[in-house]
């Protein structure tokens, strides 16, 4: 995903920062939205389990972080600092899974009220990641064929 994200950089700041279809975010609103999650991901499930302590129970609204990230993206963010800002998180997240012992990744732990493996809470994550990335290069490439 970092490789996606930096080759970023190579959109004119109009191509990134303007909506892909109306009423869909920008690319740029995208890769902030990667970012934030990261950073609740990192914060509010990785550090805790590595750590050793329970994964805290937080009340998340998903519209809000989605919200605060495009808010965040359209603030007048410079287009090299969001990227390395979105790469710098994800980079973080990936140094936090690289510290649990791999034989950990086939132990659950536990989420809310239910029991979850490591390996399939971060399969759940690329897939998140994955199913977004599609969405936008498909629909984002239409859009920049045609402008």
């Amino acid at each position: 995903m970092a490789i996606w994200i930096d080759s970023l950089r190579e959109l004119e700041k109009q191509q990134l920062f303007a909506e892909i279809q109306p009423g869909k975010w920008s690319i740029g609103a995208l890769a902030a939205h990667f970012m934030y999650w990261d950073r609740f991901v990192l914060e509010n499930r990785l550090l805790p389990y590595v750590e050793n302590r329970s994964v805290p129970v937080v009340e998340v609204s998903e519209q809000e972080v989605n919200e605060a990230a495009e808010v965040y993206a359209h603030s007048g963010v410079e287009q090299e600092e969001l990227i390395d800002q979105v790469i710098a998180k994800r980079l973080e997240v990936i140094t936090m899974l690289e510290k649990i012992p791999e034989k950990h990744f086939s132990e659950p732990f536990q989420l809310l009220n239910k029991s979850v493996h490591v390996a399939d809470y971060i399969k759940g994550l690329t897939e998140h990641d994955i199913h977004h990335k599609k969405n936008y290069i498909i629909h984002g490439r239409e859009r920049l064929v045609t402008n």
